[in-house]
């Protein structure tokens, strides 16, 4: 009998070289900009159905090889602590988050949590001394005052007040923190969020845009936007610029947006399995992608 490989994904995002879902199915924050939300239209099981634990979650935290993760993501394809009201299935997740982190810890894998649900900072009363290899962070979208904007697209996760408040206790404990700006909501005031996210103490901020809404992603210029990002960057070191949001700087804006409509109108014409992370890939290296 041939023994099962364990591997973790790849990952194309700049910060992290890899990544692990822990749960299956359709995530309850129902964010309307997810990325994922393609994928279900598209009948991939992965993304389809009630939410479930991906039990093969940790016998690859366990048993993947590490030696080509220079950081670990948990999650890009579903929050990692998925909200819930009911004491006893928020229990069972925060406990299934647990024994994953606990085993990504004792391997010593770089790794960084990205969610949107503020409960997880009942992790503090069961981890008592910080971790030393992992990064709590949140996707911080918006300000905490575009509440209405932030419940439109994000509906059912934390609201943004409660994850930047749980994101100080965390701060406050000694943990390791981090946050995605990304995507950015409308009527979002850029300079003010990062200034209150630093504020916090929080050790790295990725900014990035908008990629997978149509509309959203023509809200801003995001032209302008970077160079008020660069301009905070200067002041704040811990600012980071994703490659999406970086390429719109000088001429290479009109360029990025016309190769991504580009690949979007060959995307659909034709049945493929290349995602919008591929194209962006492949525009940031200048390349063509061959569809099939």
């Amino acid at each position: 009998m041939v023994k099962e490989e364990f591997k973790f994904s790849e990952s194309k995002v700049e910060y992290a070289s890899h990544q692990l879902s822990l749960y299956y199915g359709e995530c309850p924050h129902k964010c309307s900009y997810c990325f994922v939300n393609n994928y279900r239209k598209r009948g991939y099981s992965w993304a389809m159905g009630e939410l479930r634990v991906n039990q093969k979650a940790f016998s690859i935290a366990k048993e993947a090889d590490t030696s080509k993760v220079t950081c670990l993501v948990v999650s890009f394809t579903n929050d990692p602590f998925p909200i819930s009201y009911n004491e006893d299935v928020k229990d069972q997740r925060l406990a299934s988050l647990k024994i994953l982190l606990d085993i990504l810890e004792a391997r010593k894998i770089p790794t960084k949590v990205l969610t949107k649900n503020a409960q997880i900072e009942d992790l503090l009363d069961f981890q008592q001394d910080p971790y030393k290899y992992i990064q709590i962070g949140f996707s911080i979208t918006t300000n905490p005052d575009n509440a209405i904007m932030r419940a439109r697209y994000e509906p059912f996760a934390s609201s943004i007040d409660e994850r930047i408040t749980a994101l100080e206790l965390f701060q406050v404990a000694g943990f390791k923190t981090w946050v995605s700006v990304e995507p950015i909501l409308p009527n979002t005031q850029i300079l003010d969020l990062l200034y209150s996210l630093n504020r916090i103490g929080v050790e790295e901020i990725w900014v990035g845009k908008t990629n997978y809404d149509p509309f959203l992603s023509k809200v801003y210029n995001w032209e302008d936007l970077l160079k008020q990002v660069k301009f905070m960057q200067k002041q704040i070191p811990s600012i980071q610029i994703k490659h999406e949001l970086a390429s719109y700087e000088g001429k290479l804006a009109l360029q990025f947006e016309e190769k991504l409509e580009n690949f979007e109108n060959k995307l659909k014409n034709r049945n493929n399995e290349i995602t919008l992370g591929d194209l962006l890939l492949a525009i940031k290296n200048d390349k063509e992608l061959k569809l099939c």
